[in-house]
């Protein structure tokens, strides 16, 4: 028999209204799908172990969607994990469907409206599987108008990263996991949970960060390269040994508009893709993101999705180190031709900045199978800069080199996944040289004063 709780694990809370809307459709054939769909149901459960719930303390709703919501069971209900545990082993699976926005509003009115303890604190946790199929924002405000504090999982890799984040009541309130991984989500997720609704700020606490060491340790998109993580050194950047008054400078913009072109046919695996991931995050994260400053976008493409963020799109660094760290693994078609093609067609040309330099960082860990000649052509009679960065043994130099600006012995980039950092160093310092005053020195400046910032907020 499920025991009620386990102490070491449990929230602290004395109570609240937990609600789970899960989703019931997943993009795998319906054998796999009824089986990763069970799973999200026994992460309810684990939930429900850990916070405590009883009659006089927290109590546990839960509603299933697809093409319709239904009513698993409210919140006065069930009290005791015996009759909780039998009243979902018993839920029957929806017809498939993504409709969001209905089950979001269906939720507010059937669970939250007719709680019978309205003063308690209240949170919603969506687990979902793919892009809602109707609109969803008149459904989030309401529910966040009436003070739900909301959290996303993603199970697969369908799900929007950045409806995600729209829904989920901040940037840190988002999780993405694959559905063998939903019981160590939940002891993660159980105690922000429990901080969020006492009124402790997240961003107070010092995050846990993911390491290059350590690459299957359970994705939190949240967490941000912990501060000196770029090291750099004259040495390792490979700078000329020629003296610096004959290296022939141009003006200097101080910012850039930089674009993550990522091409993956899926082979890497997921501890190699969170290795992928590292590696954008820590490019990123050497730069002052702002709408007037440094802005990044992205092009990539997967068998189910593709996600295109333009320059414009994310100019504030917390959203899009999280929006990073929801993106899942592709598995693409190998055509960096049009990926390139994509990029200044759906990027580069309706939002990037005149008189800014545009870099754009290719990173792959195979060949293109499509025509590379014309879209690198036309990137760069736009005067497009572009670095190429390739990881693991599947990928051909001489088309990174050709897709390279010249010369491409500083411009292009290759090792094994581990060494993620150590090519993310090599390859930020070579932007830095080139368009930023100081460059190397600017550079350390930036890493150092981010490093002391950050150590003062985690003491205040």
């Amino acid at each position: 028999m499920d025991k009620l709780f386990d102490d070491s694990d449990a929230c602290s809370t004395p109570a609240m209204e937990l609600g789970f809307l899960v989703s019931g459709s997943y993009n795998t054939p319906p054998e796999e799908s009824e089986i990763t769909f069970r799973k999200a149901l026994q992460f309810v459960k684990k939930m429900a172990q850990q916070t405590k719930f009883s009659d006089s303390g927290t109590h546990i709703g839960l509603v299933v969607y697809g093409k319709k919501p239904y009513m698993v069971f409210d919140f006065n209900e069930y009290f005791d994990m015996p009759s909780l545990s039998e009243a979902i082993e018993e839920v029957k699976t929806p017809v498939t469907g993504s409709k969001i926005g209905e089950a979001l509003s269906f939720t507010k009115d059937q669970l939250y409206d007719k709680s019978a303890r309205p003063e308690i604190p209240k949170a919603l946790i969506v687990v979902m599987s793919k892009k809602s199929e109707d609109t969803i924002d008149h459904a989030v405000q309401a529910l966040k108008n009436d003070g739900v504090k909301m959290y996303t999982v993603g199970i697969g890799g369908a799900s929007d990263p950045l409806e995600m984040s729209d829904m989920a009541s901040d940037v840190q309130s988002t999780f993405v996991s694959d559905d063998s991984h939903l019981e160590s989500l939940a002891r993660k997720l159980v105690p922000k949970l429990c901080e969020d609704l006492k009124g402790t700020s997240s961003a107070e606490a010092p995050a846990e960060s993911m390491t290059a060491d350590d690459p299957e340790a359970p994705m939190n998109p949240h967490e941000e390269p912990g501060p000196g993580v770029i090291a750099v050194s004259p040495n390792a950047a490979q700078f000329p040994t020629k003296p610096s008054s004959m290296i022939k400078e141009g003006p200097r913009a101080n910012k850039v508009d930089l674009v993550f072109l990522v091409e993956s046919t899926g082979k890497m695996g997921v501890a190699n893709w969170r290795r992928t991931v590292l590696f954008m995050k820590y490019v990123a994260d050497a730069f002052d993101i702002s709408r007037t400053g440094t802005r990044l976008g992205f092009v990539m493409e997967g068998r189910t999705f593709q996600i295109v963020v333009n320059l414009n799109r994310i100019v504030k660094k917390p959203l899009l180190l999280a929006v990073m760290g929801l993106i899942p693994l592709p598995f693409g078609n190998g055509k960096i031709g049009k990926g390139l093609s994509d990029v200044k067609d759906l990027v580069l040309n309706p939002s990037a900045r005149r008189n800014i330099p545009q870099v754009l960082i290719v990173l792959t860990d195979g060949k293109s199978i499509d025509d590379i000649t014309q879209p690198v052509k036309s990137l760069a009679d736009s005067g497009v800069e572009i670095f190429t960065v390739g990881l693991g043994k599947r990928v051909s130099l001489g088309q990174l080199a050709k897709i390279a600006s010249f010369p491409s012995t500083t411009h292009m980039y290759h090792g094994k996944f581990k060494e993620v950092v150590k090519i993310a160093s090599k390859l930020v310092a070579e932007i830095y040289k080139r368009h930023f005053c100081g460059g190397l020195q600017t550079l350390l400046k930036n890493l150092l004063l981010r490093k002391t910032t950050r150590k003062k907020k985690i003491s205040g």
